[in-house]
C-alpha cells in the first residue's frame, strides 16, 4: 500500500497472505491478497468451514476524512480467507465497534464460533468486552459477560479439554499486566486465575499444544527494561 500507517510513518501496511509449509520447509507469498491493507490485527482458523477470519485491525479502511483528507485507520471489518477457493473477501457482518487492537481471539470448538476478548477503539481506549462472531448465523455481538479488566494487547488460546478460553498479559498501563484470564462459556464467567505469568508482558503469542494439553506463551514485551522477552512460559491445563 502507498498509504502511510495510522501515525503517518513511512512504513506501509501490507495486504499480503503468507503461507508457511513446515513439511516442505517453504514460506511464500500467495497470489491472493487481503481486500485492504491491515496491521495490528488477529486471525483465527475455522475448522468447520476450513477458512481463516481476520477481525478488525488498525489498517487503512479505504475511506478518507472529509475534513482534512487524511486516510482513516481502524476497522470493524471481518475478512474471510478460503485457502481452497483461493479467495479473500470482506464479509457483510461487522464487529459491534471499531477495534484497532483485536486481541485474545479464539475458536470455540463446542459452540463453533469466534470469541474476541478485549481490544481498543480509535482513541486507544481498551475494551473489557467480549465479542462473539457466529459465522453460521452471520452475526457478531457484544455478549453480557466481560473481562475483569479492559485489555488491548493480550493474546488468547482455546482449551479443548476444559472448553474455555485463556488470555495472557496486557500492556495498557505500567507495569505491564501478568494476569491470566479464563473465560468459561458454559458458566458464562470470566475470572482472573490465581497463577499469573512469570513476568508482566504485552504482545504475547500463545498456542495450545494438542499433544501435551498445555499452553505455551512465547515472547512479548515485558516489564523491567522493556526488552523483548525471549523465554517460553508453559501453562498446564
Amino acid at each position: 500500500s502507498d498509504i502511510p500507517d495510522q501515525w503517518g510513518n513511512n512504513w506501509q501496511e501490507l495486504d499480503e497472505i503468507v503461507k508457511f509449509d513446515p513439511a516442505a520447509g517453504t514460506c511464500e507469498v500467495l497470489p491472493v491478497a487481503l481486500p485492504l491493507t491491515n496491521e495490528d490485527t488477529n486471525a483465527v482458523w475455522d475448522p468447520v468451514n476450513k477458512c481463516a477470519y481476520i477481525l478488525g485491525g488498525a489498517g487503512f479502511t479505504g475511506e478518507y476524512n472529509p475534513d482534512d483528507g487524511n486516510p482513516i485507520h481502524g476497522s470493524d471489518k471481518i475478512v474471510k480467507f478460503d485457502p481452497a477457493a483461493g479467495t479473500c473477501e470482506m464479509l457483510s457482518v461487522t464487529l459491534p465497534d471499531i477495534n484497532i487492537r483485536p486481541s485474545g481471539t479464539v475458536w470455540d470448538t463446542v459452540n463453533k464460533c469466534v470469541y474476541m476478548l478485549g481490544g481498543m477503539n480509535r482513541n486507544y481506549d481498551e475494551y473489557a468486552d467480549i465479542f462473539k462472531f457466529d459465522p453460521f448465523a452471520g452475526t457478531c455481538e457484544t455478549i453480557a459477560v466481560s473481562q475483569p479488566y479492559a485489555t488491548g494487547r493480550n493474546s488468547g488460546v482455546w482449551d479443548p479439554i476444559f472448553n474455555c478460553a485463556y488470555t495472557f498479559g496486557d500492556g495498557a498501563e505500567w507495569p505491564y499486566a501478568d494476569w491470566i484470564f479464563k473465560y468459561d462459556t458454559a458458566k458464562e464467567t470470566c475470572v482472573t486465575l490465581s497463577e499469573p505469568l512469570p513476568l508482566g508482558a504485552e504482545y504475547v503469542n500463545s498456542v495450545w499444544d494438542t499433544e501435551n494439553n498445555c499452553v505455551y506463551a512465547l515472547c512479548g514485551e515485558g516489564n523491567g527494561n522493556i526488552a523483548l522477552i525471549k523465554n517460553v512460559t508453559k501453562m498446564e491445563a
